[in-house]
């Protein structure tokens, strides 16, 4: 440096991060509170997902599909049309997002047990259809 003095370190800070992913709910106060009593501080991203989704994803794709033919259908007949053949099926969405939980300070962690009420996570399907149309 410009003084000739050597640089003098007066303070650091250090940061380190674990992923911890719980199958059992019923044990999740008891994860948070033996992280929080074995030193955590701070908690970032406690979230809530599916851990296979396509089963699910499955699912809302058939009910997707089969709401999407009545509403066509519907139409179809709204308009005195009949429908002809699918034209194209095209898939969007399928999103899965995950609730987080608010990060939590070292005041939050005083408590005992640490209450943590469990999250929802969405899963969804969009499809669209493209019928030819008959007089």
């Amino acid at each position: 440096n410009s003084s000739g003095r050597s640089p003098r370190i007066t303070g650091y800070t250090a940061r380190n991060g674990l992923s911890v992913v719980i199958r059992d709910m019923s044990r999740l106060s008891a994860v948070v509170d033996a992280v929080t009593g074995a030193g955590a501080n701070r908690l970032n991203g406690i979230s809530f997902r599916v851990e296979d989704p396509e089963p699910l994803l499955d699912e809302a794709r058939a009910e997707a599909a089969q709401a999407a033919a009545a509403r066509a259908a519907l139409y179809a007949e709204a308009l005195g049309v009949s429908l002809g053949p699918l034209l194209q099926l095209t898939e969007g969405g399928g999103a899965v997002r995950p609730q987080p939980m608010m990060m939590r300070s070292e005041a939050a962690f005083v408590a005992a047990s640490m209450p943590v009420a469990q999250g929802e996570t969405t899963l969804s399907a969009r499809v669209t259809l493209v019928y030819a149309i008959g007089g």
